[in-house]
């Protein structure tokens, strides 16, 4: 199977169709419920998270995660790409319908979000908040 698409499900789907080839047990997948979320809720999510630099040299910028809202929705944002609305499926968990991906919002100490984490198919990328 290919794929072209970055956070696609290809290996998942790939690995769950040779389960099903060989007679071998294998996940269904759930739908995920939405939960509701107050303006005020959503609005601590928002700001910038800073990924640490996939290429550690000082001409090349850590990329960044905006969280914007918008009329009762929330929005991430990478640079250069188009907003993508997630889904709240918990106090701080959302994910996005559109790739298979989940962000987990930390909080501090002080219940602040600090920082988020950004699972796509398994792969985790934290991000710290610096807005």
């Amino acid at each position: 199977m290919l794929s072209n698409l970055i956070g696609s499900a290809v290996g998942k789907i790939k690995d769950d169709l040779a389960c099903i080839f060989w007679g071998e047990s294998y996940e269904l997948p759930q739908k995920k419920a939405i939960i509701s979320l107050s303006s005020e809720d959503l609005a601590a999510y928002t700001g910038c998270y800073q990924f640490k630099s996939l290429v550690p040299l000082p001409f090349f910028p850590k990329p960044t995660l905006t969280v914007t809202t918008e009329s009762q929705r929330i929005f991430i944002q990478v640079k250069g790409q188009k907003p993508m609305e997630i889904f709240p499926e918990s106090r701080h968990q959302f994910f996005l319908k559109i790739i298979e991906a989940q962000l987990t919002f930390v909080p501090d100490e002080a219940n602040i979000i600090s920082k988020v984490i950004v699972d796509i198919n398994g792969k985790e990328q934290v991000a710290t908040r610096v807005k």
